[in-house]
């Protein structure tokens, strides 16, 4: 297996989309989706625009012989609250003046379970590897990758969110010395959506650093 890694580009749009949308397609459904539009079509247009939090310019890419089969946002978290208001802008021009307050209001809600990141550290969002090649190292190679890099710069930890219910990452993220923080239960129950309870997972850098 050739293993190689890149920025991602906005022509990676189809594959990249496929690939966030599976890292969480409950939350994602339930901020994103409405009666007219399917929510990979936001990421997919999102993603080839480049900026906002699923912009092409946060993710790197893992190529396994040529083709992508791993994808990763890894950005500092210092840009977490202007690429938050870029993506408000985003979804004003993909859904329209009227569904946007409903996908605005339902996004908000997931800060209950995702809330911003500590300053100073890698924040770590939409990981996802295609099923073809899970197990195959892929994941921990990217994540080795960039959190050497961010080591590297001085930053003192890296962050990530993760569905307690998913085992499999919050395993592999423990592998990779992650420790869980906190878990954050969804707090909402009026019938629009069912959305996992989160874990924050966090991996000192420098020295022994705590969120």
């Amino acid at each position: 297996m050739n293993l190689t890694f890149r920025e991602a580009l906005p022509e990676d749009a189809a594959k990249a989309a496929e690939l966030i949308y599976s890292a969480g397609p409950e939350t994602i459904a339930y901020a994103f989706a409405t009666s007219r539009h399917r929510p990979i079509d936001f990421i997919r247009t999102t993603f080839a625009n480049g900026s906002g939090v699923i912009g092409y310019k946060n993710h790197r890419v893992a190529l396994v012989d040529g083709r992508i089969a791993g994808i990763g946002a890894f950005y500092n978290a210092d840009r977490f609250d202007r690429l938050s208001r870029e993506m408000v802008w985003q979804v004003f021009r993909f859904y329209g003046i009227f569904k946007s307050w409903g996908v605005l209001k339902r996004a908000g809600r997931l800060v209950t379970i995702m809330p911003p990141p500590p300053q100073n550290a890698l924040f770590i969002q939409n990981v996802a590897v295609d099923a073809g090649v899970r197990g195959r190292g892929v994941c921990t190679a990217l994540f080795e990758e960039r959190i050497g890099a961010a080591r590297s710069e001085g930053t003192r930890l890296c962050v990530l969110d993760v569905a307690a219910d998913n085992t499999r990452a919050r395993k592999l993220y423990e592998k990779l010395g992650f420790q869980a923080a906190e878990k954050r239960n969804w707090p909402y129950s009026d019938g629009s959506g069912v959305v996992p309870d989160h874990v924050r997972m966090v991996l000192p850098l420098q020295g022994d650093e705590k969120t």
